[in-house]
């Protein structure tokens, strides 16, 4: 018998949708505070917040994805992510979510991916799977952290 390989991983509620990502990119989690809005900026980049002495630039996936604008409730919370590059001065991110990110087990047979799931290959979403708990989207965070460099003034 060989031993199955495991992922552990959050899975970030959304509206209606679920993102999953390694456990190691999520630093924290705070509660709904409504961001600084920056003149101009797109829909989806929905301003910074104050994180000890740093902004961090908050984000909806829902907005950038083209989906409705998510009602805020008393579950609505930032997700803050480490940044992969440079791009974002002080390194997080922070991303609309739903509730709190859940930690999932997962198993290399028990995720798939998601074909019946359209995604576009110049966006934000890397890839859609279907998991044991239903379907998530896993996000091309390099390519989220370079649309807030090049269409806000966020970065350095």
């Amino acid at each position: 018998m060989t031993q199955r390989e495991e992922f552990y991983g959050l899975q970030v509620p959304l509206e209606r949708d679920r993102v999953l990502v390694p456990r190691s990119c999520i630093q924290d989690v705070l509660v709904w505070q409504a961001p600084v809005p920056m003149v101009g900026a797109p829909v989806w980049y929905l301003g910074t917040v104050a994180v000890g002495r740093q902004s961090v630039p908050v984000i909806s996936l829902e907005l950038m994805t083209g989906q409705p604008r998510p009602p805020l409730s008393a579950r609505t919370r930032i997700a803050l992510f480490r940044c992969l590059g440079s791009r974002i001065k002080g390194g997080l991110l922070g991303v609309v979510a739903q509730g709190f990110p859940q930690l999932l087990r997962l198993t290399e047979d028990g995720v798939r991916l998601d074909a019946e799931r359209h995604r576009s290959d110049d966006g934000p979403v890397l890839a859609a799977l279907k998991v044991a708990e239903g379907r998530a989207w896993v996000p091309d965070f390099e390519y989220i952290e370079q649309m807030i460099a090049d269409e806000t003034s966020v970065s350095p």
